[in-house]
């Protein structure tokens, strides 16, 4: 793939966020994004850390998601729905390879018929604030940004809308992130550029292909991405 011209020092693109709606009163508020939860014990002795661990696959994942489920249905909602946000959030920066986990528990999470929709504002709405701060999170630490990326690229490979399409508010994340992922990994250092460069190829196949479905809908408003030319739409 050609390479594109980037000087050193120009840092991450802006983006324009996720489009979700402002919170109406009573809606959960998430944290500071840079706030590491992931190693807090909930006073009634419930350990986030242990239901959720990396280990966690597929097979083993409908007995979490129903302890879950369960905690946060027992008694504030809204408070415990930030709490499990929180962990997902900081344990994928924490690891960046927990990301395709973190997402498919809230898929599951995002589908409860009693606090889904709840659930699905709140993660966004953290999601969105660290989109908007990547640049400082790069900046700070590399593999936190890539935590980051990997996050928003399975959050639109996993989460579904009520209809079972992508959501379409993340496209747009989704493709700045991975232009920048490329750009900033061909136009850093040899170690920069290996992590980089591997988080986009790692995502490229699933998040572009669902790019490219979302683009034929949206007027192909990301396809200048698809075909290489990252100069647009930035």
């Amino acid at each position: 793939m050609a390479s594109v011209a980037n000087p050193r020092g120009r840092g991450i693109g802006r983006g324009r966020g996720f489009g979700i709606p402002k919170g109406k009163p009573g809606e959960t508020q998430t944290a500071d994004p840079q706030k590491n939860s992931s190693n807090v014990k909930s006073l009634d002795g419930f350990d986030l850390a242990k239901v959720l661990n990396d280990k966690l696959r597929d097979e083993t994942m409908a007995t979490p998601v129903q302890k879950i489920s369960q905690y946060i249905s027992d008694s504030d909602s809204s408070s415990r729905i930030k709490e499990v946000v929180d962990h997902l959030t900081q344990q994928t920066i924490k690891n960046s390879e927990f990301a395709p986990v973190a997402a498919k528990v809230a898929n599951k999470l995002c589908s409860d018929e009693s606090f889904g929709n709840a659930f699905r504002a709140d993660l966004l709405k953290s999601t969105q604030e660290h989109y908007k701060k990547r640049q400082s999170i790069r900046e700070k630490s590399l593999a936190e940004w890539i935590g980051i990326a990997s996050l928003i690229c399975e959050l639109f490979n996993h989460l579904r809308s009520t209809d079972g399409a992508p959501l379409k508010p993340l496209a747009g994340a989704v493709h700045q992130t991975m232009s920048e992922l490329l750009r900033e990994g061909q136009a850093g250092g040899e170690e920069e550029e290996v992590d980089e460069i591997d988080c986009f190829y790692g995502h490229f196949k699933t998040a572009g292909k669902l790019l490219e479905s979302v683009s034929q809908v949206r007027g192909n408003k990301y396809g200048a991405f698809l075909w290489g030319d990252l100069d647009k739409n930035q």
